[in-house]
């Protein structure tokens, strides 16, 4: 026959090869290497609740509790607890202000 080893054509199709590729996408960077352990979510929070003071304060205000407890929830006690503390200060005073200026300022 042509073989010159002593493999057969049924062990070529068992044997693996000692070289292990990499997978494809074992690059690519997970969720969690790009939160910053919860410090990304505690920021925003802390964006979201200073724009509540100005603008539209039942979203923001809400939307910044939830990255502040969501910031908590990664690890971040720090800048989440600003979060939170930031977005209620900003919901209520937001609110304060929004009936403040609605029933002063005639159109």
């Amino acid at each position: 026959m042509f073989y010159e080893t002593s493999m057969t054509p049924s062990d070529s199709h068992t044997k693996q090869s000692s070289v292990q590729t990499p997978h494809p996408f074992s690059n690519i960077p997970t969720l969690e290497t790009k939160t910053g352990n919860g410090k990304t979510f505690a920021i925003i929070g802390i964006i979201s609740g200073c724009i509540a003071f100005a603008l539209f304060p039942p979203f923001f205000g809400i939307l910044g509790i939830v990255f502040g407890i969501i910031g908590m929830k990664k690890g971040n006690k720090k800048f989440s607890w600003v979060a939170v503390g930031v977005s209620i200060a900003g919901l209520i005073v937001g609110m304060i202000l929004g009936a403040f200026f609605y029933v002063n300022v005639q159109f």
